[in-house]
């Protein structure tokens, strides 16, 4: 196996799909901005996941299943008769049987090298899993996804940028250093951004100071001229979004309270109007394949 393969096996053996203190997976913990805020955003995005699995079928396929970290993620595959869980961590596949029970069927495998005859899935899935894959082999593995795909099923990959436009926003403008900065908006940042939560709001665990960064994982995601360039001419996709905020944006803009939902609210209307936009400038896209 490949070095980079052995990373990302360990990183997910060893770290990713055990629980945090938070009883979180850490993969979740450290990848994910988990403050009540983030919820109804987060399930909406989900749903609009979900959308593209509706019509139901008879085989599913979840190619890098994890762990099923989430009910929302449970569910993209309810209309559907069997779910295939394919991973090549042991871990994972183990807690996908945990949360599916029997009705997961698992397979231990490589994404860029399937078990599967042609034609076979009705709906295949593959989330937050291709930028894990070495960088050239990722085209061979887009191309299994749509090699396993039924004609007239419904295929959906969720990527990311490597340079995120909304990221570069981010990092470049977060309130949290610019505002501090310029006297006459200090303290009206001290007040937007210290709001005391509702009484009875949930609060959001985070790491304890001191605990230690996560091991490596390999990551390296091409950028869209990429995509367009040697992906694009042999595997037909349209490319939508499917979460625009990472964690970056939302944590630099996003206080945790109702302001902060409600311009989440306003982000999930400028994603459903203008999809293709918000997959190129986001942080999240997501490929739908077709198959002729």
């Amino acid at each position: 196996m490949r070095e980079e393969k052995n990373i990302v096996r360990k990183f997910y053996e060893e770290y990713g799909w055990e629980k945090a203190s938070s009883d979180a997976y850490q993969d979740t913990a450290a990848f994910v901005d988990m403050r009540p805020v983030m919820g109804a955003y987060q399930e909406r995005c989900m749903r609009r996941l979900g959308a593209h699995f509706a019509g139901g079928g008879r085989w599913f396929l979840d190619a890098g299943c994890g762990a099923i970290a989430s009910p929302g993620y449970a569910a993209l595959s309810d209309g559907h008769t069997h779910r295939v869980c394919v991973d090549f961590s042991g871990a994972a596949l183990r807690a996908a049987r945990g949360t599916l029970g029997e009705g997961a069927l698992c397979v231990q495998a490589d994404i860029t090298r399937l078990p599967f005859r042609d034609n076979a899935f009705d709906a295949v899935l593959c989330a937050h899993v291709l930028y894990h894959v070495p960088a050239d082999e990722q085209s061979e593995a887009m191309g299994e996804l749509q090699r396993v795909l039924a004609p007239q099923g419904s295929g959906v990959v969720v990527y990311t940028w490597p340079d995120a436009w909304m990221n570069r926003v981010a990092v470049r403008f977060n309130p949290r250093v610019v505002a501090p900065k310029i006297p006459g908006l200090r303290w009206a940042w001290r007040a937007f951004l210290k709001r005391k939560p509702r009484a009875d709001a949930p609060m959001a665990e985070t790491a304890p100071p001191g605990t230690p960064p996560h091991p490596p994982l390999y990551f390296h995601p091409h950028p869209w001229a990429w995509f367009r360039d040697s992906v694009l001419p042999d595997v037909p996709f349209k490319l939508r979004c499917w979460q625009s905020a990472g964690v970056p944006f939302t944590q630099a803009f996003i206080p945790n309270h109702r302001i902060g939902r409600a311009m989440l609210r306003v982000l999930s209307i400028a994603e459903k109007v203008f999809p293709g936009l918000m997959a190129r400038i986001g942080t999240y896209p997501m490929f739908v394949l077709r198959k002729k």
